[in-house]
Formats: structure tokens, sequence, C-alpha cells
């Protein structure tokens, strides 16, 4: 409001005061002091109003940009509160969580007892010969798909089976599993050769990951080195990872930038968070499909980083982006 006073003011003086000059300079002979001598040359008015209006738009200009000044700071309080507010609600969350579990000494057991078995299956891996432990994999990664009571259909060569016949069992135990397994949770975890390794080191994320072969493994993790450049290929990640693309997209981009350790994110929750999400994209879906989900994830994170969005938000925004790209097309149809 005072700068439109102050615009309104200053054009009234500058028009008053060109107004007085054109009606008391008349005296033709300069010897009358009331009026004083002839303006030469005589007043444009034409010139005066270019004038006027130059002057009313430098200041609408300053009032816009007054107006503009008021609304950001307003944004930075208000996003200020926001953060704080969330925080405040973090704690109150990680404190409900701690009564939850009724406290440090007496936790509660989430874990799956299917987990269990498999955790500890990998630690008696670390301590047995290269056969049996050769084997123990295998039951691991067996334990681990969502095809633990599929039958076998890989038919013996050596038997006459219709190939229309074999086309269409497998068909229908897949569509069977389809709807009746959507909740499961894998939650598997590959096995390590007892090396020390940093749990949010994005080079051994395999310690967190559902089982893959070992050369697939490699394949995956070289791959997964390039997640941040614009070309990154989401279709060869889901080939190589048997249609889990966003587990690992998902992982290695919280892994990468440390907000699992900064926001105290526990490794085994956030897995079969991960787990369940990406169950619920539906891959006979051509679209909405979680190799879609994983390409929207990993193009949001390179223009957020790469694009220089990271300078103007904050890193729980940053967060809250990521995972709002994990899940939005959840379900979807």
């Amino acid at each position: 409001i005072h700068v439109i006073i102050f615009i309104i003011g200053f054009l009234a003086a500058y028009i008053g005061s060109v107004a007085f000059m054109e009606r008391f300079y008349t005296d033709s002979t300069g010897l009358d002091s009331a009026t004083g001598r002839v303006l030469d040359p005589r007043i444009n008015w034409y010139q005066e109003v270019t004038i006027m209006l130059s002057l009313l738009l430098v200041g609408f200009a300053f009032m816009m940009l007054e107006r503009f000044v008021k609304l950001y700071a307003h944004s930075l309080l208000e996003r200020n509160h926001q953060t704080l507010t969330l925080e405040k609600e973090k704690e109150e969350l990680k404190q409900e969580i701690k009564r939850y579990k009724g406290g440090d000494e007496n936790p509660v057991d989430l874990d799956a007892p299917l987990q269990k078995v498999m955790q500890v299956l990998q630690v008696i891996s670390n301590e047995v010969d290269a056969t049996l432990r050769e084997q123990l994999h295998t039951v691991i990664k067996i334990l681990a798909s969502n095809k633990l009571y599929a039958p076998n259909l890989n038919f013996d060569e050596s038997k006459a089976v219709d190939g229309d016949v074999s086309s269409f069992l497998h068909q229908m135990i897949e569509l069977g599993e389809q709807k009746n397994n959507n909740k499961f949770l894998s939650g598997a975890l590959t096995y390590t050769n007892g090396e020390d390794k940093s749990p949010h080191s994005a080079k051994n994320m395999s310690i967190y990951l559902p089982v893959l072969d070992k050369g697939i493994e490699m394949q995956v993790q070289a791959l997964l080195e390039r997640i941040e450049e614009y070309d990154f290929n989401v279709f060869e990640l889901a080939d190589l990872t048997n249609g889990r693309p966003l587990f690992f997209t998902a992982y290695t981009l919280l892994s990468r930038n440390d907000f699992i350790r900064k926001y105290d994110i526990d490794d085994n929750r956030l897995r079969r968070f991960l787990t369940t999400i990406e169950q619920g994209y539906d891959n006979r879906n051509t679209y909405h499909n979680s190799t879609h989900a994983s390409d929207v994830l990993q193009t949001l994170f390179y223009f957020i980083y790469r694009g220089g969005l990271s300078q103007y938000i904050t890193e729980l925004d940053i967060l809250s982006a990521l995972i709002a790209a994990i899940i939005h097309d959840f379900e979807h149809p």
C-alpha cells in the first residue's frame, strides 16, 4: 500500500509543478515578479505524459518486486514451519514405535518366520564347504521366490508334451499366483563371503537385495553404477532382475544419497516396503508397471541432482519426492 501511495503522491507533485509553470510563467517583459518570464520553449504535454507514464511503469515494477519479495519470504517461513512440523511428527512417531516395541529391552520381533529361516541359512552358508554352500544358496533362492508352491513344469525334452498345453498350464498358474500372492513379502538376502562391508554402500548393496546368480549380480551392479546418467537403461535392469527393477533402483538411490542413515530407516523394513510396493505394480499392464515406476524414479533423480533442482529444495523434500515417485502408480489398473 505504501508503494502505491508514494507513486500517486509523486505523480501528483510532478503534475502540479508542471501545471504551475504553465500557468504563472507568462510575463513577456520579465518585469512582473509575480508571473516571471515566458517559458521558452513552452511545456510539451505529450512529452510530460510520456515521462509520467514511464514513472508510473517504474513504480508498478517496484510494487510487483515488493509483492514478490513478500510472497517469497512467506513461502520460506511456511516451508520452515512445515519442516519443523514434520521433524516434530517424526520424533513423535519414533516414540510411538519405541513404545509399541515395549522399549529397548523387550523389542517386538516383526520379522516373518520365512525370513528368519533364510537368515539362518545364510549364516550357515558362510561356514560350510563350497558344494553345500551352493546347495544352500539354491534353497534360499527358492524360498525367496514367489513360486514356493508352484509345480515344476520344466518337462523332460524326451517326453512328447504339446507346446500349447505347456503354455496354457504356465499361464493358468501365473494368473493364480498374481491373484493370491500380491501381498507376499520375499525379503530375501543374498549371501556374503564374510567380508566387512559397509551396510549403506551402493557397491555392496547386494547384501540386502533379493537373491541373484553371481554373474547376474555383477551385471546388475555394473548397470547401477550408471544410474545417475540420463540414458540409464531401465529395461535392461528389468530383464536382469527378473522383473524387479523398482526394488533395485529405489534401494540404490536411497543408499547412494545416504538417506537410510540420515533418517534412521530400518533396512529390513525398507526392503519389505519396496517389495510390497513393487508387487502392487501389475507387470501385465503394458505401461503402468514397475519398469515405468523405475523409469520415473530414475528420471526424477536425474533432474533433481543433475538439473540443479537440489539447490532449491531440502533433503526432506528430495526424499519425499523419491518416495512419491516409487508409489505413484501403486495398484494402478
